[in-house]
Formats: C-alpha cells, sequence, structure tokens
C-alpha cells in the first residue's frame, strides 16, 4: 500500500506544476493505449515515472493542464496496480488507502467525501483542502487500474462547473480484450 500512498502524494503535490493551457475550452483527449478519453482545458503535459513498491515497479502516467489566470491545475493520474495489490482485495478498500494517502500528503482529511459509481466501477468524489490548496478530487478503480482525477486551485475552491465538465468527461474505453463479443447475427424471415 505504500505504492498507493506514493501516487496519492504525487497527485497532491501537482498543484504547483507550472503546464500552462493553450485555450479555455474543454477539449477530447484519448492518450495511446491509456484505456479511457477525457476532456480537458488545453493540451495536457504527459510524463511518466516509475516507483518502486513492496509489490514491484509500478509506472504513473501523468497529464495535466494548468490554467494560470484561473489558478487551476486539471490533472488525470492513472497506474495499473500490481495483480497482488488488488486480487481478492475489497475495491473499497483500495479506494479507502488510496484516499488515505492522498490527503495525508498534504496534511489534511476529506471535507466531503461521496462514494460514486462510473459504468459499474466504485469510486469516491472528495473535496481536500490542505497544503497548495483546494482539490476537487475523483478516484476510480475500473480493472486493477486506479484513475484519480483532480482539479487544484491556489486559493479558494476550483470552480464546480469546470470541475463537474473535467470529470463528468472522464470514459473509461473498453479493449477488444475486455469488451463483450457481440453475438452472431441472427437472420429473421419476415412475416
Amino acid at each position: 500500500m505504500r505504492f498507493v500512498v506514493a501516487v496519492c502524494a504525487l497527485v497532491c503535490s501537482l498543484g504547483t506544476l507550472g503546464l500552462a493551457a493553450e485555450n479555455t475550452e474543454f477539449k477530447p483527449f484519448a492518450p495511446k493505449d491509456g484505456g479511457f478519453t477525457i476532456s480537458f482545458p488545453g493540451k495536457p503535459e504527459e510524463s511518466t515515472n516509475t516507483t518502486s513498491t513492496d509489490l514491484g515497479s509500478v509506472v504513473i502516467h501523468e497529464l495535466a493542464v494548468k490554467r494560470p489566470k484561473e489558478k487551476e491545475t486539471f490533472v488525470l493520474i492513472y497506474s495499473d496496480l500490481p495483480g497482488e495489490m488488488v486480487k481478492g482485495a475489497d475495491p473499497e478498500t483500495v479506494l479507502n488507502r488510496a484516499r488515505d494517502g492522498g490527503a495525508a500528503s498534504v496534511h489534511a482529511k476529506p471535507a466531503k467525501e461521496t462514494k460514486i459509481e462510473l459504468d459499474g466501477n466504485p469510486g469516491r468524489e472528495l473535496e481536500v483542502a490542505g497544503l497548495g490548496g483546494t482539490r476537487l478530487w475523483r478516484l476510480y478503480l475500473v480493472d486493477g487500474r486506479l484513475y484519480q482525477l483532480l482539479v487544484t486551485t491556489e486559493s479558494g475552491k476550483p470552480s464546480p462547473e469546470r470541475a463537474k465538465t473535467f470529470f463528468n468527461s472522464f470514459k473509461p474505453v473498453k479493449t477488444a480484450s475486455t469488451a463483450p463479443t457481440a453475438p452472431s447475427a441472427v437472420a429473421v424471415p419476415k412475416e
């Protein structure tokens, strides 16, 4: 679980990134092999880091857009959790640990928390105030992958409208290996 805490600490510290948004309109974005689509208010900067855990190395993918005028940052981080971490684990426990690690990394406790679901996958919606500002944060666990969506601000609260647009644009995409197979077509005679 040190991995989850490390990932959450990294995520919560992103409010100070110096990334500039190219425009203020939300545009769809789908990273190659990312398994999802989302809309950002500008072109996201992408980075990848690897962290070591008790269960092996984990790759952390980060996408972020900073809007200097609004002092907001939009972040999506995803990582495939080691099989040993999620196999047989209660998804709620995994999400609770991610929440606790992220909040602790900014010396805060969630001010608000709601259990949510996306396409049958468990999640959390949180508001966390701590070092570096306030964060509106969603977590989802989808097929062993932890997705973290954040909207942060340097002071005050992020725009609820922009956060909602960002959060609601997130859609996991089924790949050919995980998508259910379509039933074969059957001809039905006309009467």
